[in-house]
């Protein structure tokens, strides 16, 4: 997988750099180094990952309307990032 694809990948899953390093139990620097150009990851996690893009760009999350029930309340309003 390239770093471009594996960029793509998180982008759908919706994960920072951060949060996938989390998530994966790795230090941060070594999946920044998988993201640069040439970054080579374990083989199982890539595979892992493209599957996991795959299956959410086939399966995206429902889009509620404002008749469907809420079991508890309604989601938040964005604040555009300030309080």
């Amino acid at each position: 997988m390239t770093p471009t694809r594996r960029r793509e990948c998180l982008s759908i899953v919706g994960w920072s750099q951060r949060q996938y390093a989390a998530f994966l139990g790795f230090d941060e620097s070594t999946v920044r180094r998988w993201m640069r150009d040439g970054g080579e990851a374990p083989p199982k996690i890539d595979a892992w990952l493209e599957s996991l893009a795959v299956w959410l760009t086939v399966n995206p999350p429902p889009v509620l309307s404002p008749d469907d029930p809420w079991p508890r309340g309604r989601p938040r309003k964005s604040d555009g990032g300030t309080k």
